[in-house]
């Protein structure tokens, strides 16, 4: 899976971004089924580069049209996440278990039966037609810095609202320098990695594996890494 050329950041930073994705598909070559996507926004900030790790799970139907694909927002994910493990959902309870309008809940249930995952039961019920899980055993993030290693460590460190594992990634140079500040990273749950003109990494501190903060969004970052995979293969 190709990256998408990361756009509208400056020219070094955008060749440590290629680098990154470039070493990252090299450290593990049989997962050629591991999506490595560039400037995912999950509402916590872009991030720099996202890999998903496939568990071999279809969340949506082999032939679901990228343009329906798109009509997956932040209100589906939460929508989703709450119906996880279920075979049923009610608005009104589904409304309560997402902080959301019940009209909200009743658009994004019209968008689950669209999408095959789905369909309507009297009374605003509807029936799952496939088992809602997640489509991914890992989703790590990566924020790339030049220089700026403290905005980041505080990006990098939002990204766990969505991913399993975190990390900076500076020239292998400067994160040589932070070695002292491995225990900031630490208690952050940042890893930090560096990258050389190679496109080899060198790890100073691997990221611990974490549940993320919100399945929610957890569940977003999914979708959009499906819906980037679906686009560059049309």
């Amino acid at each position: 899976m190709q990256p998408q050329r990361t756009i509208g950041v400056p020219k070094e930073e955008r060749e440590l971004v290629t680098s990154l994705a470039a070493a990252l598909k090299r450290a593990d070559p049989r997962s050629k089924k591991n999506l490595i996507c560039t400037e995912v926004d999950c509402f916590q900030g872009v991030a720099d580069i996202v890999v998903g790790k496939v568990n071999g799970y279809r969340l949506f139907p082999r032939n679901t049209s990228t343009r329906k694909l798109e009509l997956i927002t932040l209100s589906t994910a939460k929508v989703l996440s709450a119906l996880s493990g279920r075979n049923a959902g009610e608005v009104h309870t589904v409304a309560q278990r997402c902080a959301l309008t019940s009209s909200t809940v009743q658009r994004q249930f019209r968008i689950l039966c669209n999408l095959g995952l789905a369909r309507f039961e009297p009374g605003g019920r509807i029936r799952l037609l496939r088992t809602i899980k997640k489509p991914f055993q890992d989703i790590s993030a990566f924020e790339v810095k030049v220089k700026d290693w403290k905005s980041g460590l505080c990006q990098a460190r939002n990204y766990r609202s969505f991913a399993n594992r975190v990390s900076l990634a500076l020239p292998t140079n400067r994160a040589n320098r932070l070695r002292s500040k491995l225990a900031v990273f630490r208690q952050f749950g940042v890893g930090l990695v560096g990258i050389n003109g190679d496109s080899e990494l060198t790890w100073f501190l691997r990221p611990r594996r974490c549940k993320p903060i919100s399945a929610a969004r957890n569940m977003l970052a999914s979708t959009l890494l499906i819906k980037r995979a679906r686009r560059n293969a049309a």
